[in-house]
């Protein structure tokens, strides 16, 4: 279903990828004139080039050009394993001479259930639309307001950001972000309640939870800035692979494609192996699906988490699921890990899952795990593997050096998921052991 064209931002990048305007001046999207030889639907097909750029292509070449892509990414492991110390007698650099440069099996893209609508989470930046007008997210509500949007930090502005959250169930979260500027309480409390009765005469059937959040930071947390329920539950709910039940906050880290990510934990439980005498390590554990997922099969869980809320989820959701076997410690899993790792000596199978974001894990928890004998088993989940990740799959396998003293890990098995049909974005699964 095409969508209204909102954030000025991408609408602009978009017509300048399109036709390769580098110098398209900003004030021009106030220019009707400027935007009138583009139909509604040449909009969305641009916008879609842009955001969706492969949404053209039939889904199953998606699927291969993904493949392709992440057996370079593969390749770029043994490539640069082999500028650091004497590489040769590893197993999976042996195994890469015979492989065309594969370090290990890679299995086909395992496909997405659904490639429309797939996303459960959307964020919308208040922004200037094509027509010019500065209002037009929620935009019937932001016509009749009287306080400004915020489309730069340093201007000024009232209403800043809004995230929409749903479930397989229909359910809908909204959460409203604004800076509150100078305003006193007794007027900030009268636009939360015209806020609030706008949404409640609207669309209170179509809205299970309304949140505002004020802020005066370019970025913040649930504690330097906490969550205002100005409607509804404070919560609402989602079931992965027909069984486990999670609840979710605001803030809280959720897999953005809810049928995808059935594919995903399962595909993550296929490739650690556990038994009843394993202890499990689930490291940046967000809201413990991965965890309660497989807790019914191992001896017991341990996640680590940086987000407090989160933590505060994965517990909830330990107990909606009846898991008792499940410990969850909050903060930075550098500083926890080495910590940790001696608790477990007497252990005799852990096996660790490492599920971080973007940025890929800290070079200390890496070493920590390289260096922890007791860990033969590690899998790793990277949605960009091709990025910081790649640094930490280096540090993992290369001999040993003076940092990195532990045995190496070896690459077995690589399992691409696509999370995000017609993006060129992929989760890679890659299962070590040593």
């Amino acid at each position: 279903m095409k969508q209204p064209i909102y954030m000025y931002v991408i609408t602009v990048q978009c017509v300048q990828h399109h036709h390769g305007k580098g110098n398209f001046k900003r004030q021009s999207c106030f220019n009707q004139q400027a935007w009138s030889q583009y139909s509604e639907e040449d909009l969305f097909k641009i916008l879609s080039d842009a955001v969706t750029p492969l949404w053209r292509l039939p889904y199953q070449q998606q699927l291969q050009l993904k493949y392709s892509v992440n057996q370079d990414i593969l390749r770029l492991l043994t490539q640069r394993t082999h500028y650091i110390g004497d590489s040769e007698h590893l197993d999976f650099i042996q195994f890469s001479n015979k492989n065309d440069g594969l370090p290990c099996v890679i299995e086909n893209t395992k496909p997405s259930p659904q490639t429309e609508s797939t996303r459960n989470k959307c964020e919308l930046s208040v922004g200037v639309g094509y027509h010019g007008d500065r209002k037009t997210v929620y935009e019937k509500f932001l016509r009749s307001s009287s306080l400004d949007v915020m489309l730069d930090f340093q201007d000024g502005g009232f209403w800043r950001h809004c995230t929409v959250r749903t479930n397989l169930k229909g359910d809908v979260m909204v959460v409203v972000k604004i800076h509150p500027q100078n305003l006193s309480k007794d007027e900030l409390r009268k636009h939360k309640d015209e806020l609030k009765n706008h949404f409640l005469h609207s669309l209170k059937n179509d809205i299970t939870s309304l949140y505002i959040q004020e802020s005066i930071h370019m970025r913040e947390t649930h504690e330097s800035c906490p969550y205002e329920l100005l409607y509804g539950e404070p919560y609402i709910y989602e079931k992965i692979l027909n069984k486990f039940k999670f609840r979710i906050s605001p803030d809280s880290f959720f897999q953005t494609n809810t049928l995808a990510a059935n594919v995903l934990y399962k595909t993550i439980k296929d490739l650690c192996q556990v038994t009843n005498d394993t202890t499990l390590v689930d490291i940046c554990c967000g809201t413990g699906t991965i965890g309660i997922v497989m807790a019914e099969s191992v001896k017991k869980v341990i996640g680590i988490e940086l987000i407090s809320q989160a933590v505060d989820d994965a517990k909830l959701n330990a107990k909606l699921n009846n898991v008792t076997n499940s410990e969850y410690l909050c903060g930075r899993a550098e500083r926890i890990i080495p910590d940790l790792m001696p608790t477990l000596v007497n252990e005799t199978d852990i096996v660790a899952v490492v599920n971080p974001g973007r940025a890929g894990l800290h070079s200390k928890v890496i070493r920590t795990l390289r260096n922890c004998e007791f860990i033969n088993d590690l899998v790793y989940v990277s949605c960009k593997p091709q990025g910081e990740a790649m640094k930490n799959f280096t540090d993992l396998c290369c001999p040993p050096i003076k940092k990195l003293y532990g045995r190496p890990f070896t690459p077995i098995k690589a399992v691409p998921v696509d999370m995000f049909p017609h993006t060129n974005h992929c989760e890679l699964v890659i299962l070590f052991e040593r």
